[in-house]
């Protein structure tokens, strides 16, 4: 049993020391600022609009990361190998509940035994679902790096939001300005859309095969 999850676990400390170390380079200032000038060559006539709406340059700027990043993670991710895994890992969680309501203990340790048997395709699914981040990392570091010196830039960062009246996008409220907050906010429901939009479309390819 020993042999069977020692290579996962290996594989995983491999992409972990790798992912450290990436977050180590682009840590850099010199990196970052890079990456920054990368970005801005596309961004700055693409979105920029010389500093004029600055609220809409955001929006925009999310949804392009957001659908890199989801188009990267939809062919890098064995989605026939996550919704296996799940699928077992959801009936596997439901038969230990039942075995410790009950006091089965037979049925507790066949349970762990199969639990241990799937260590290797759960390491492998993560070590997958990490791949993307080699990837993307680079381009948000230079995305996030672009932002702080565009907003910089903009004569007049403040906007009217609904709710919360004026807001001044570079006014720091919980140790980061308020475009970032704003940034991590609509990522979150972009990255949300766009996955839920990558699944219908594997159920449709799934039905149509």
């Amino acid at each position: 049993m020993e042999e069977t999850s020692q290579p996962p676990a290996t594989g995983m400390m491999t992409y972990l020391l790798i992912m450290m170390l990436l977050f180590i380079l682009v840590s850099s200032p010199g990196i970052r600022e890079i990456l920054g000038s990368a970005i801005g060559v596309v961004f700055n006539p693409l979105i920029g609009f010389d500093g004029r709406y600055p609220f809409l340059t955001l929006v925009l700027g999310i949804m392009i990361l957001s659908a890199i990043s989801g188009i990267v993670r939809y062919f890098t991710t064995d989605w026939e190998l996550q919704g296996r895994v799940q699928h077992v890992q959801f009936h596997l969680s439901k038969y230990m509940s039942e075995a410790r309501k009950t006091g089965d203990k037979e049925l507790m340790m066949e349970v762990m035994r199969i639990q241990q048997k799937l260590l290797p395709l759960q390491a492998e699914m993560q070590k997958k679902s990490m791949k993307p981040m080699f990837i993307t990392l680079f381009i948000f570091v230079g995305a996030i790096t672009w932002f702080y010196d565009f907003f910089e830039s903009v004569p007049d960062t403040r906007i009217y939001f609904p709710g919360f009246g004026i807001v001044d996008l570079l006014h720091r409220g919980f140790y980061f300005p308020n475009w970032l907050w704003l940034y991590m906010f609509f990522s979150f429901a972009f990255a949300s859309l766009l996955t839920a939009i990558m699944k219908l479309l594997l159920l449709e390819r799934k039905w149509r095969s």
